[in-house]
């Protein structure tokens, strides 16, 4: 979020923040992101959705009740070429497990969270891409 400033405070607005449990941050989604970063840099441009998995969670935490998600997932789309789509969901917990265990297809993503993530898309594009799990040219090590 080094881009501007304005990017950098809009990282830290509470509409952008859920709470994690702290190995799961620290762990597996600090790996997640980190890895997003090294595609972004080396592809360019990426679409990237991230949020916690609502009606599913851990409890709630604070005076206010602020639900804790039980997953978490990402969605990362490279419009290049004839495009690619790669998705995970991850528990909110410490993992060991490598993050190819966690690949899902969009469309089952999808199906979980009750949300259209790329509904501009022509059907086409979004029917190919979403409905199974490629990781071709997405690189892990």
């Amino acid at each position: 979020m080094r881009l501007n400033l304005t990017s950098m405070s809009e990282c830290f607005l509470l509409s952008n923040m859920s709470p994690q449990d702290r190995d799961f941050n620290a762990g597996i989604w600090n790996e997640l992101e980190n890895k997003i970063r090294q595609w972004a840099l080396a592809k360019g441009k990426l679409y990237v959705v991230t949020a916690g998995v609502l009606g599913s969670n851990k409890g709630k935490i604070g005076s206010d009740g602020v639900t804790v998600p039980k997953y978490f997932y990402k969605v990362v789309y490279d419009p290049r070429d004839q495009g690619k789509m790669i998705a995970f969901i991850i528990p909110n917990e410490k993992s060991t497990k490598p993050l190819q265990y966690y690949f899902v297809s969009v469309d089952n993503l999808e199906k979980i969270t009750g949300i259209d993530f790329f509904p501009a898309l022509p059907d086409s594009i979004e029917n190919r891409l979403e409905n199974k799990i490629d990781i071709s040219g997405w690189f892990f090590f």
